[in-house]
């Protein structure tokens, strides 16, 4: 059997999303990866879909690098701790802006699943492909 297709209406690159206005969206997928970054900090790889405007509506957006520096030991300098304030900034407006809470000071991924917030995306180029990417999570 033989699949219909009309080729001369399929693309081979989308638009990139456009990076001026705000995006609605839902966590579709939220995980830990397996290995850690260079500097040792675990980090996030998180789908989101968007639900508004409905001109992207559905559209998949990325954050595959969302980086959790783990608290500085007690009595360590200034400069440990703006490093932990500066790489944990993104997780921090990514959990108020889509208010996930964190229980005894643990974080499940899997609690961020269906949460809602809004951000600001931008298109980047990874492979030769356009991709879109978070840019900022708004609070």
């Amino acid at each position: 059997m033989k699949i219909p297709v009309n080729t001369s209406k399929m693309v081979t690159e989308t638009a990139p999303i456009d990076d001026q206005i705000e995006y609605r969206a839902i966590v579709r997928d939220c995980v830990e990866n397996e290995d850690r970054d260079k500097n040792d900090n675990r980090f996030l790889k998180l789908k989101f879909e968007i639900t508004e405007p409905d001109e992207w509506k559905g559209k998949t957006v990325l954050d595959n690098y969302m980086p959790i520096a783990e608290e500085p030991e007690s009595g360590a300098g200034r400069g440990a701790w703006r490093t932990f304030e500066e790489t944990n900034e993104r997780f921090m407006r990514f959990l108020q802006g889509f208010r996930i809470s964190v229980q005894n000071d643990e974080f499940d991924p899997k609690d961020a699943i269906g949460c809602e917030g809004n951000f600001t995306a931008k298109s980047e180029k990874f492979g030769g492909r356009t991709m879109s990417r978070v840019d900022n999570y708004l609070i």
